[in-house]
C-alpha cells in the first residue's frame, strides 16, 4: 500500500483550476477574512502591515500569486492578479501535501507493525497508537482529492492515465503477494483469484487502491459541479461518515467496512473543496496570523 500510495500521490503536474472562479462563490467567512484592512494577501504573510515589499518578497509573491489571463466579454484578454484566480500549478509542488504524504507513509508503516485489535496479546499502548494514527489513510484520500481537483471537464484520456498509474503498481504488488503466498506457509485468500484482484484483497491494505480508483472514476462528476455544489455535497458525506464511524449505521463485517465508499468519500471531497477554495483559505489564515503577531 505504501508503494502504491507514494506513486499515486507523487505527481507534481496537478490539474489547473479554471480561472473563471470568482469571489462571489467564496464562502462568506473566508471572504470577510480576506478583506481585513492591511491584510497581507495571496499568502505573503511575512510582510508587516503597511510595509513595502522588497525584491525578494515581490519575487515570492509572483511565484505564489500568478498572473492569470481572464476572458472578457469584449473578446480581449487582460492579465490581473486576483485572490480567486487559479493557483500556479505548472510543474510545482505543494509542500503541505508532501508533508501529509510523508507523515502518512510513516504512520502506515507504524500502524501495520502493531498487532490487530482482535489479537489477545495487544497492549493498551498499541490500542492508543492505533487511535491517534488513524488520520494516515484519510490524509492520503484528502491529498488525492486536493491534487485531482479542478472545475474544468476531465477527459477520458486523463482518467485513463490516472487509472493506469494506479493499476500498474497495484497489479505488480498483487502478483508479488500471490508469489509470497506460494513460497510461504501463510495461506492465501480463499476466494477465486479474479475476485481477489477485483476486490483488492491480496493484502488487507490494498482496499485503498480500490477506493481511490472509484474516486478517480467519479472525479469527472465533481469537476462539473461548481464550488458551492461541492460544498453542499461535502456536508451529507461528512454526516454519513459520522454515522458509520459511531456505529449508528449498522456495522458490516470488517472486509466490507474498509471497502465502503462512504467511509472515505468525505475525505476525498474535502481535499477537493479545499483546493477550490485555496486562495480564500490562505487569505483567512494570513488574516488570523496578522492578528496574532
Amino acid at each position: 500500500m505504501i508503494f502504491v500510495a507514494s506513486v499515486i500521490l507523487d505527481s507534481p503536474a496537478s490539474p489547473r483550476l479554471d480561472s473563471g472562479l470568482d469571489r462571489t462563490q467564496t464562502p462568506g467567512f473566508l471572504k470577510r477574512a480576506s478583506q481585513v484592512p492591511g491584510h497581507p494577501s495571496r499568502g505573503n504573510c511575512g510582510l508587516a502591515r503597511g510595509s513595502a515589499p522588497g525584491p525578494r518578497h515581490r519575487a515570492e509573491a509572483r511565484r505564489s500569486s500568478p498572473l492569470v489571463v481572464l476572458s472578457r466579454s469584449d473578446g480581449r484578454s487582460g492579465s490581473e492578479s486576483v485572490s480567486s484566480a487559479k493557483p500556479d500549478l505548472g510543474g510545482g509542488r505543494f509542500c503541505e501535501v508532501d508533508a501529509i504524504k510523508g507523515v502518512g507513509i510513516g504512520l502506515v508503516v507504524l500502524i501495520h507493525s502493531l498487532r490487530t485489535t482482535w489479537d489477545p496479546g495487544i497492549t493498551s499502548a498499541e490500542i492508543w497508537l492505533g487511535y491517534v494514527t488513524r488520520f494516515a489513510v484519510p490524509g492520503f484520500f484528502a491529498a488525492s482529492g486536493y491534487l485531482y481537483a479542478t472545475n474544468r471537464p476531465i477527459s477520458r484520456q486523463v482518467i485513463g492515465r490516472r487509472l493506469l498509474r494506479v493499476f500498474v503498481p497495484y497489479l505488480v504488488a498483487s502478483a508479488a503477494a500471490q508469489i509470497f503466498f506460494l513460497v510461504s506457509s501463510i495461506p492465501s485468500p480463499e476466494r477465486p483469484l479474479w475476485r481477489v484482484i477485483l476486490l483488492a484483497s491480496s493484502f488487507g491494505a490494498y482496499y485503498f487502491v480500490l477506493m481511490l480508483a472509484l474516486f478517480i472514476a467519479l472525479s469527472p462528476g465533481l469537476a462539473r459541479m461548481g464550488r458551492r455544489a461541492v460544498g453542499f455535497l461535502l456536508i451529507p458525506l461528512l454526516l454519513v461518515q459520522v454515522l458509520i464511524e459511531t456505529g449508528i449505521v449498522p456495522p458490516v463485517n470488517f472486509f466490507w467496512h474498509l471497502r465502503n465508499p462512504f467511509l472515505w468519500a468525505a475525505y476525498f471531497v474535502l481535499g477537493w473543496w479545499v483546493r477550490l477554495h485555496r486562495e480564500a483559505i490562505v487569505s483567512a489564515l494570513c488574516a488570523q496570523r496578522a492578528r496574532w503577531v
